[in-house]
């Protein structure tokens, strides 16, 4: 676990360097336009974020809400939701069906000035998400070692962490906003299933390792994976 935590805490260090850097003396400021102000008069911004659509378990449409405080910070929230609510995917010999899925996220931006119409942010984030499914033929990972088989099972996923991400937002019209970013995170990963391993015979008991992405349906009951956010979001001011 120390690499990934170390990562995720050189990232935190980003918006110290960021910041250092010199600021231009007032002789050579640049004339003021009628798009100085990178959000204009609006304070706020509806998005939505078409990199979700494809999750290849379970397509959402996250339709988000950001706030300005100023021309530096932000404050924003998205809900995810999915297109479709069954979805039969496929992964070797584990079929997967998705009955329901639902995504709550919540983060904090500063961001820096690159050029008139374009800013660098870095941000935080938290998120929680849930999911009802059916798995057939595949093996359930237990972190005590142990992998059973099964045909068929009935679950219920819960997957909640947090984050750090770098992006870059540009302004392509008067209300009109394209942005991306990538990230790196924790998230823990906890399921539940009607599985009952008091009469089943494991499969084979060994090491599982952890951390290691993605973390897909074979963490078994519970555990903790690498998140790596990455988003690309088209905004709306308003």
């Amino acid at each position: 676990m120390a690499r990934p935590v170390t990562l995720v805490l050189s990232l935190l260090l980003l918006p110290h360097l960021l910041s250092a850097q010199p600021k231009h003396p007032a002789g050579n400021a640049r004339k003021g336009y009628r798009g100085e102000r990178w959000t204009l008069s609006n304070c706020a911004a509806l998005k939505i974020t078409p990199s979700s659509w494809a999750d290849p378990y379970g397509a959402l449409f996250p339709v988000g809400f950001e706030y300005y405080f100023g021309e530096k910070f932000g404050l924003g929230f998205d809900i995810g939701l999915p297109i479709f609510y069954v979805l039969g995917n496929t992964m070797g010999k584990q079929h997967k069906t998705l009955n329901s899925d639902i995504r709550f996220r919540a983060e904090v931006r500063q961001y820096f000035r690159l050029r008139e119409r374009c800013r660098l942010y870095y941000g935080a984030e938290l998120f929680y998400r849930y999911q009802n499914l059916e798995l057939n033929n595949g093996d359930l990972h237990y972190m005590d070692g142990a992998i059973y088989t099964y045909d068929h099972i009935r679950g219920e996923k819960y997957s909640y962490g947090a984050g750090v991400f770098l992006g870059y937002v540009r302004k392509l019209s008067e209300h009109l906003l394209l942005e991306g970013h990538i990230g790196l995170g924790l998230r823990m990963v906890r399921m539940e299933t009607d599985i009952n391993t008091r009469t089943l015979v494991p499969r084979m008991e060994s090491h599982f390792s952890s951390l290691v992405p993605p973390n897909e349906d074979r963490i078994g009951d519970r555990d903790l994976n690498l998140h790596l956010p990455f988003a690309i979001k088209i905004a709306y001011l308003f």
